[in-house]
């Protein structure tokens, strides 16, 4: 008897209580500019990613892609102390559309991470930027009307 309770306890604390040992942390993650413009003759862009965790906490950040993983060339504390990073992003890696990037990072025994969707344009050649607000009129920056 003693042994089969050993034995579901064991199972009991593998199955369950050893993933919940691994999940990450979700934190809020905002990702700057929140539009990339596609465009001919830029080979990359910069990304930069501000996450609401101490910068002095972390340990290690990477940025997904989905299976695409990118390290930061630069990271550091922003005015409030919490973490900022930037990423150069190939243009090859990039298609029109919505793009969530997920941050995922370390702190001394825990992980965290977080995510944030931008979106991805091809740039209008002889029209209004796509990027730019509209004024007043429904007009965008350029555009006549």
């Amino acid at each position: 008897m003693k042994g089969l309770l050993t034995l579901t306890l064991t199972l009991f604390l593998a199955t369950v209580c050893v993933p919940l040992a691994f999940a990450a942390d979700e934190i809020a993650v905002m990702v700057a500019p929140d539009t990339i413009v596609l465009e001919e003759g830029v080979d990359e862009h910069v990304l930069t990613v501000h996450a609401e965790i101490s910068y002095y906490s972390v340990t290690g950040v990477k940025l997904y892609d989905g299976p695409i993983e990118y390290n930061p060339y630069i990271t550091f504390p922003d005015n409030k102390g919490e973490l900022v990073a930037k990423f150069s992003i190939p243009a090859g890696n990039l298609e029109e559309g919505p793009l969530t990037l997920k941050l995922l990072g370390t702190t001394d025994g825990d992980t965290f991470s977080g995510s944030d969707t931008i979106s991805v344009i091809e740039k209008n050649d002889g029209g209004p930027d796509p990027s730019k607000p509209q004024n007043k009129n429904g007009n965008r920056e350029g555009q006549q009307g």
